[in-house]
């Protein structure tokens, strides 16, 4: 009730101004109050009616790292909507800055950067974007890192990316492919179904990269998914197997 209030009463364009104020704990706490805000879906569409985002893109080359944490939070907040989607990713700033924040942040930076991608992601005219910004060698630095929760992070974004040709491209132009078939056959259970998803979307679009995974030695491990994996898992390590066969990679008897 309180937050319909405040937009009712105007309040919108006196926040943005704090958040433009040049001092970082002034900026962070009028953040906290737009992400407030954000959290009712009524509100979403008209905070980015109101110019909110050109406002917060530019939080996200702050010199604080809370405020562009703060940032990151909030457009994963407002994407939730799907017309706030297309309207973020088409600010000239917005995509690439929070690449920036991955490149550059510490671990909770480049987890939120993840979670904002993500939610932007979702919009297909977004992935390019992402792309262009150099978002794949960076996420693929964090799959080599093997920590953890950054990992199943990076492999979501790297999921929905494979799903365009700039993704695909962008990803079979580094040397990921070791990489994701030792998450397929070691990683945590969501770390396997996105490695399986990846690898399926790539080797679909691509005989040569079918037969470089099978090589790699991604047969035996869809194998074994398709007995233990997630549902997703079973489903894509089966589709994997099957393109194996249609390869002629199936071991001969």
């Amino acid at each position: 009730m309180n937050r319909n209030c405040i937009v009712e009463a105007g309040g919108i364009p006196a926040i943005l101004s704090v958040i433009s104020s040049g001092e970082p704990q002034i900026e962070e706490a009028g953040l906290q109050s737009l992400f407030e805000l954000s959290l009712d879906d009524e509100n979403k569409v008209g905070l980015v009616a109101e110019g909110c985002v050109d406002v917060i893109v530019e939080a996200l080359k702050a010199s604080s790292m809370e405020v562009r944490i703060k940032a990151a939070i909030i457009l994963t907040s407002l994407s939730l909507v799907d017309v706030n989607k297309a309207t973020i990713g088409s600010h000239p700033g917005a995509i690439s800055g929070l690449v920036k924040l991955l490149a550059e942040g510490n671990v909770r930076a480049k987890k939120e950067s993840m979670n904002a991608l993500c939610a932007l992601c979702m919009f297909h005219d977004n992935k390019p974007k992402a792309v262009l910004s150099g978002v794949i060698p960076l996420l693929l630095a964090l799959l080599m890192e093997g920590r953890g929760e950054p990992v199943e992070h990076a492999l979501t974004v790297l999921d929905f990316l494979s799903t365009s040709a700039e993704g695909r491209l962008a990803i079979i132009r580094e040397p990921a492919l070791p990489t994701l078939v030792g998450l397929l056959r070691s990683g945590t259970p969501r770390s396997k179904e996105h490695s399986a998803a990846v690898l399926w979307s790539l080797c679909n679009n691509s005989k040569k990269y079918t037969l470089q995974a099978f090589n790699a030695g991604a047969l035996d491990t869809c194998l074994s998914l398709m007995q233990g994996g997630t549902a997703r898992a079973k489903r894509k390590a089966s589709l994997l197997v099957k393109a194996f066969k249609e390869c002629d990679q199936w071991p001969k008897k």
